[in-house]
């Protein structure tokens, strides 16, 4: 019985323990398509032009949106997977959300949700982004 009461907030605190990396790398990521905005005047349209190890967590899908100032994290999106979420990092030059970090989760997977309100509970949706999950503002 114990167990069972134990079990799911121990395999909470660990996808949020994987979020939490997914922050670290998709920060470095951020910060390494702003440099190398700043030597080339656009942005990468792949991770391997960046300067730092882009290897991404496992478990996850990274990848670089040049064009659209952006680099996205996510876990699930296509497996259907219980956790399906992301977070999507705004460059400095990317329009209304320059700059800020929000974090999606699956409507339909309250497991996500739980995972994106543990960083914030800001709802905001971004515009031209899909109406199938639930939104958080990070920063």
């Amino acid at each position: 019985i114990l167990a069972a009461l134990a079990l799911p907030k121990y395999q909470k605190t660990v996808e949020k323990s994987r979020a939490s990396q997914m922050l670290v790398t998709g920060s470095a990521a951020k910060e390494a398509m702003e440099r190398y905005f700043l030597e080339n005047n656009a942005y990468p349209t792949e991770a391997a032009l960046l300067d730092i190890d882009t290897d991404c967590p496992k478990g996850f899908s990274c990848s670089v949106f040049g064009d659209l100032g952006k680099f996205q994290i996510s876990k699930g999106i296509s497996t259907g997977s219980t956790y399906t979420y992301g977070i999507i990092f705004r460059l400095n030059n990317s329009g209304t959300y320059a700059g800020q970090i929000h974090c999606y989760a699956s409507k339909t997977s309250q497991k996500s949700i739980d995972v994106c309100n543990s960083f914030s509970n800001d709802k905001a949706k971004p515009d031209n982004e899909s109406d199938v999950y639930e939104w958080r503002r990070i920063k």
